[in-house]
């Protein structure tokens, strides 16, 4: 897949990116999940780095993009980014928009856009001569917005990111001025040449954004991940919430023929004495493995195999 197809492949997705966005902008989460202390958080809100400043006498509460941009902070700090360096590559990632990114967008990036569309088939070529003689920055400003592409280039980055499923960095100098970089853009001859020889030219520091979104979406409850972002489904969402369990020695993932979760079985520990506990287990939640180990006649250890059909 190439940058190219797979702005494509968003433009005749199932998936509305009006609707993933507008749920990236519900606040679900605290300052505790941040894992950042309060008084850090404060020092960054007086320096203006926060997204959004919080409104007095009201508990803070992030977005999902909100709480990516504290962690992304919290990544540039461990580099020892000054916080002059993170407040102007904020005001460049956040404070601007989209639409002021997109020089790149050319008539042949558009054709192969919109070429699929049900209008344009039938005489592609016609459509491709208008992209030529009209430009680009009118159909830009237009289309983009109706699909969702729109607010600061953050947002637009984890909506990829979340869609897409494929690794997005930012590489970020001393100055706070960065190049994105994404394997599909770079296969797809995506990149200026300007940017190349920067790239080559020039200091960068990398930070993943998949990471940063990576560790946020592990800090967050399950009801967040397949209830409000939807980034998981109902069997991964199982498969997630057995990996939180207590006392937990293994997960077992088992696939189907055709690649997609099939069983999965959860070992537990339990510490037990009591024989009414192990007839307790034998008895409850359906089909168990389950080892016992004793001394002195006593049951001291056992070992409890879940098995959860996952479809």
């Amino acid at each position: 897949m190439t940058f190219d197809s797979f702005l494509a492949r968003v433009v005749n997705s199932d998936v509305s990116l009006l609707e993933l966005r507008a749920r990236l902008h519900g606040k679900p989460y605290k300052v505790i999940d941040t894992g950042i202390h309060p008084k850090i958080l404060a020092d960054w809100n007086r320096k203006d780095l926060l997204m959004v400043k919080p409104e007095p006498n009201k508990m803070h509460r992030f977005s999902l993009t909100e709480f990516v941009w504290v962690k992304f902070i919290e990544k540039m700090r461990a580099h020892n980014f000054p916080l002059t360096t993170i407040k102007a590559f904020k005001d460049d990632i956040i404070g601007t928009s989209i639409l002021d990114h997109l020089d790149g967008i050319t008539p042949s990036v558009l054709f192969d856009i919109m070429k699929d569309m049900d209008e344009i088939k039938e005489d592609p070529e016609d459509f491709r001569k208008f992209l030529h003689q009209v430009g680009t920055e009118k159909i830009v400003s237009d289309m983009l917005p109706q699909l969702g592409i729109s607010g600061n280039p953050l947002e637009l980055f984890i909506m990829l990111s979340l869609f897409l499923q494929t690794p997005i960095s930012f590489l970020i100098d001393h100055q706070g001025k960065w190049i994105l970089f994404n394997p599909l853009m770079l296969n797809d001859g995506a990149y200026e040449k300007q940017d190349i020889t920067d790239l080559f030219s020039r200091s960068f520091v990398s930070i993943s954004l998949s990471e940063v979104l990576s560790e946020v979406l592990v800090l967050s409850d399950l009801e967040i991940l397949n209830g409000q972002l939807m980034v998981i489904s109902d069997m991964e969402a199982n498969v997630l919430e057995a990996l939180r369990e207590d006392n937990l020695i293994s997960v077992i993932v088992r696939f189907d023929k055709n690649n997609e979760l099939d069983l999965m079985e959860v070992k537990k520990l339990h510490e037990s004495e009591r024989e009414a506990r192990l007839m307790d287990m034998m008895l409850k939640d359906g089909y168990h493995d389950i080892t016992v180990k004793t001394q002195d006649g006593k049951i001291v250890r056992c070992e409890n195999t879940r098995k959860v059909k996952l479809k």
